[in-house]
């Protein structure tokens, strides 16, 4: 099977364009880098109470991965978060949000 110039190319591009949206759903270890002040993540923790509660959507604000429970006026203290769910050893950025495409050859 013989492929055109054209046709490897667009194959090339396309796997370009997948090896970076790879990259961006990689975990990133908190020992290698920490998230930018006021950034939005995704979270994994180890240990905690709720072994069920291991991925949770944090602000990293102020040196420290916050959640809603942290923020919350119920819970006074700042680490209510870490003792409940273990301490963050790895972060993600929030995936874009799914935005449905329209196909072309869709009629109104």
């Amino acid at each position: 099977m013989e492929i055109s110039i054209e046709q490897y190319n667009k194959m090339a591009e396309r796997l370009t364009e997948l090896e970076y949206l790879l990259a961006e759903c990689q975990w990133i270890p908190c020992s290698k880098r920490l998230p930018e002040e006021g950034q939005i993540v995704l979270a994994t923790h180890l240990g905690g109470i709720d072994p069920n509660r291991q991925v949770i959507e944090h602000i990293y604000s102020g040196g420290k991965f916050l959640s809603n429970w942290d923020m919350d006026m119920e819970f006074s203290s700042p680490t209510f978060g870490e003792r409940y769910m273990g301490k963050v050893i790895a972060w993600m950025p929030l995936p874009e949000p799914y935005r449905a495409e329209r196909r072309t050859d869709e009629t109104d």
